[in-house]
């Protein structure tokens, strides 16, 4: 258990919401392809070039146990 969860929500300024994961509820999917684009003009002043890689992901909750919601005070 920690201090810094707050026992009760939206009783002050200084609380900000969070959100645990359980990855064991979670479905991730990619479908299509990788789009790899490369950009050797961007940052070549610095001698390095940029390299881009893009996909489609999807995500899909399987149960509501995947996620659980808090709050959290500024310490």
């Amino acid at each position: 258990e920690s201090c810094n969860v707050s026992k009760t929500l939206h009783t002050t300024s200084d609380e900000y919401g969070i959100v645990f994961l359980n990855p064991e509820h979670v479905i991730i999917t990619q479908y299509g392809g990788f789009e790899v684009l490369l950009d050797p003009v961007s940052i070549a002043k610095q001698g390095k070039v940029r390299l881009v890689i893009h996909s489609f992901m999807d995500c899909k909750l399987r149960s509501s146990e995947a996620l659980a919601f808090g709050s959290c005070l500024l310490a």
